[in-house]
């Protein structure tokens, strides 16, 4: 399937394993659970593709674009990922175990939750969890802040859920910090 035109393919659930999609254009398709294991997707064009629980486990992919994919929960173990362009993907929850990363465009992409042992990853997690967690807190409180000023009084069930979302986001501030 080298250089082949498969814009917008539903694909989901396919076995591709060891497959040779270099230089396929694959913008927009519909991914999610394929196994692309040991697949060569070098050069290949994969913006705004759906990839929700693929797997791509020594997958190679060599200036590949992945602009603005979906990988939610996808299996990138062990994967080469050379000039990949992730900008704006959506990496929530990835497995990023063990890959090897040369120059990767991470920027704008999502990864909260995902798992990585390399520290450039791992600090752009943790940033991003700390983002999260910060807008979370603040949306809190101006829940709270409208609940007050519209019932004049305030549930104890919703005093301590926000409570703990607080302990949980001064309690992850403090681990962020140390990583620095």
């Amino acid at each position: 399937m080298w250089w082949a035109d498969l814009t917008k393919v539903n694909g989901a659930g396919a076995i591709l394993t060891e497959s040779n999609l270099s230089m396929a254009n694959l913008t927009g398709a519909e991914l999610s659970e394929v196994n692309l294991s040991n697949a060569n997707l070098n050069e290949a064009k994969l913006a705004g593709a759906r990839l929700i629980r693929a797997n791509l486990s020594k997958a190679y992919l060599y200036g590949t674009d992945l602009t603005e994919a979906d990988l939610t929960g996808a299996i990138l173990t062990s994967a080469r990922l050379e000039w990949v362009n992730f900008h704006k993907a959506d990496l929530t929850e990835a497995n990023l175990l063990m890959v090897s990363v040369t120059s990767a465009d991470l920027t704008g992409a999502r990864l909260v939750g995902a798992k990585s042992d390399k520290f450039d990853i791992i600090k752009m997690i943790a940033d991003q969890e700390y983002q999260y967690s910060l807008e979370k807190y603040q949306l809190l409180l101006e829940i709270t802040r409208r609940y007050r000023f519209e019932n004049n009084n305030f549930p104890t069930e919703l005093a301590n859920k926000i409570g703990e979302d607080l302990i949980h986001f001064t309690v992850g501030s403090l681990a962020l910090s140390r990583l620095y």
